[in-house]
């Protein structure tokens, strides 16, 4: 973990997906990441998911909860 993120103001965040070596193909999270988390864990975002949310939806690693829906 990261320690603690400001909870103040808008944050985007996207889909990412990583290349996964078992099976040979990219693997889509389940979460939204900002693009330091993104960065950080060697995925490669989905620029057209990019949305704008509350900090308060991110955890300390820069990430939502799983299956999270911006609809």
């Amino acid at each position: 973990m990261m320690g603690k993120r400001d909870q103040s103001g808008p944050v985007k965040v996207w889909k990412f997906r990583k290349y996964d070596m078992t099976t040979d193909e990219y693997v889509e999270s389940a979460r939204y990441g900002t693009k330091e988390a993104i960065a950080r864990i060697g995925a490669e975002r989905i620029e057209e998911t990019e949305v704008t949310i509350t900090n308060d939806l991110i955890d300390s690693d820069g990430l939502t909860a799983k299956r999270f829906s911006p609809a």
